[in-house]
């Protein structure tokens, strides 16, 4: 972002809020051609008032019109503004408090959910700020124009709109409004009749609640829901004992997280039994579950558990052609993992490489998530005769105190 010049970052952030440069023009009292200039580099923008008008037309800090963001990167984050939307979004009733409207092109909603998920697999945080709240409104939209089979699908896809806001906020440190979003996938959920996606839904209730600290609350709605699955189809499809074993894992690492050793090896033993059921390379209900994944979440327990001897053991036993199989945002988490443990070892070069490697993999990932970014950190604190040059960069990359 700081590489662009001024009129880069001015279309950048018009584009962002989703205004066109006409409407920008408009709020401020200029012509379409001279925003077009603007943004060209045709016209130079030197006076301080009309920099300051751009700012606040675009509701970005001043510092961040001009390449000096000293938060983190602006880009790749969700900012205030699209925080804001996203909880304007889930906080409407009025599609079911008044008369339905044109029905919504239900075609066209599943090509929004299907980008919006390749985003989120993607740590595309910046496009999900400015696509989720239309997203919303448009499945909910959908909801109310439809009626028999097509609600049923209307409620599945505005489910998942909602699992994908409740796991990005959750991410970005939002806890709150994920909860109100992983909530509401969960309603939503069940009026598509989808066994599957309640479950899917039941595990982003657990981890919203997870990330406020209800560690017991987390755990016993993973395990309710599995059970729910578990007694529902004398031979389960591979897809619903994707979603089963997802949930299981989620069970462990709420176990681990309130300290239950015994219980989290339990849990993994049992989703690893799953797993090799359901095989490799596989994503059912959007959980990439298999085998590597149950050892990404066999790394994470550990740290949890605070042995980073065994977490590192643990990712060591992953073989790397199974861990290229899962998605970008799956796969810096499980880095930033590593790094954890390495962290818990006492090696702060080994924390170092893992730490690159995922900002080399998902940059968003390191960057934008508040447990990455206290990783860094606590290994920049931890540095002794000074931090060297790769973590200070990294550091101010993320905003934070080089």
């Amino acid at each position: 972002m700081t590489q662009r010049t001024v009129g880069q970052r001015v279309s950048y952030w018009r584009e962002r809020r989703g205004l066109s440069q006409r409407e920008l023009a408009i709020r401020l009292g200029k012509s379409a051609s001279w925003m077009q200039k603007v943004e060209s580099g045709e016209r130079a923008l030197e006076r301080l008032p009309v920099l300051d008008a751009l700012a606040e037309a675009l509701r970005v800090d001043l510092q961040v019109l001009l390449g000096r963001d000293l938060m983190r990167d602006s880009d790749m984050c969700l900012d205030g503004v699209e925080v804001a939307a996203i909880r304007r979004a889930l906080e409407r009733y009025d599609h079911l408090l008044t008369a339905p409207g044109v029905a919504v092109d239900r075609g066209r909603l599943r090509i929004g959910v299907h980008y919006a998920w390749v985003a989120f697999a993607g740590t595309d945080y910046g496009t999900l700020g400015r696509t989720l709240p239309h997203l919303i409104d448009r499945a909910q939209a959908a909801v109310a124009t439809a009626d028999g089979d097509d609600a049923a699908e209307a409620s599945g896809l505005l489910a998942q709109a909602y699992q994908i806001a409740s796991s990005t906020l959750r991410k970005l440190g939002e806890n709150e409004l994920a909860w109100l979003a992983a909530d509401r996938s969960l309603a939503a959920s069940e009026r598509s009749g989808d066994p599957q996606l309640t479950g899917t839904g039941a595990y982003r209730v657990a981890n919203a609640l997870l990330a406020k600290g209800r560690c017991d609350a987390a755990h016993d709605l993973n395990r309710l829901a599995a059970d729910r699955l578990a007694t529902g189809e004398p031979a389960p499809s591979r897809g619903r004992l994707a979603v089963f074993g997802t949930l299981v894992l989620q069970a462990g690492i709420a176990a681990a997280r309130a300290g239950r050793d015994r219980d989290v090896h339990a849990l993994l033993a049992e989703a690893d039994t799953a797993a090799r059921h359901v095989g490799e390379g596989r994503d059912d209900y959007r959980t990439s579950f298999g085998p590597t994944n149950v050892g990404v979440h066999r790394v994470s327990a550990c740290v949890e558990l605070g042995d980073g001897a065994a977490a590192i053991a643990a990712a060591a036993r992953i073989g790397q052609g199974g861990l290229a199989g899962l998605r970008p945002e799956r796969r810096a988490n499980h880095l930033v993992d590593v790094a954890r443990a390495h962290l818990q070892t006492g090696d702060a070069e080994q924390a170092l490489t893992a730490l690159l490697e995922a900002e080399h993999l998902a940059p968003a990932e390191v960057r934008c998530r508040p447990l990455a970014r206290n990783v860094v950190t606590d290994l920049h604190r931890r540095s002794r005769g000074g931090a060297p040059w790769p973590l200070r960069e990294l550091a101010e990359r993320a905003g934070l105190p080089a």
